[in-house]
């Protein structure tokens, strides 16, 4: 049952396949733990809130992962992925104003329009409105 897990850091290297795998691997083994499911939800948020923490140079203390924490992730993952889900690819396609790149005034409404229906996107339209 050891998964050679030697400190919350090692979380970082685990992706969202990953977490799923452990726990086949902990379900299936010759004596099986039953995991509940928003245990399994509770762990891949503290996995995000590690990688999180890690790349923003936080502590990454057990003691801080606290439940409150560890509901706040879990929904994140969750509205993220339904964000992910909802997006309509074809909206996110160029328009054909990108081949006019002459016309500079049609060119960086058109761009503005189409970056700030990107996820994160809504910070181009306050670059172009002051250039």
């Amino acid at each position: 049952m050891h998964q050679g897990f030697m400190a919350i850091t090692d979380l970082i290297v685990l992706g969202k396949d990953d977490v799923k795998g452990i726990f086949k691997i902990i379900c299936t083994d010759p004596n099986p733990v039953p995991i509940p499911f928003m245990q399994q939800q509770m762990f891949e948020a503290m996995c995000n809130w590690v990688k999180t923490h890690w790349y923003l140079g936080l502590s990454t203390a057990v003691v801080h992962f606290t439940m409150a924490i560890a509901q706040e992730y879990a929904i994140k993952m969750t509205v993220d992925t339904e964000e992910m889900v909802t997006t309509d690819c074809e909206a996110s396609k160029l328009p054909d104003k990108f081949k006019q790149q002459a016309k500079w005034l049609v060119f960086t409404e058109a761009i503005a329009m189409c970056l700030s229906q990107q996820k994160g996107g809504g910070w181009i339209m306050m670059l172009i409105t002051r250039s």
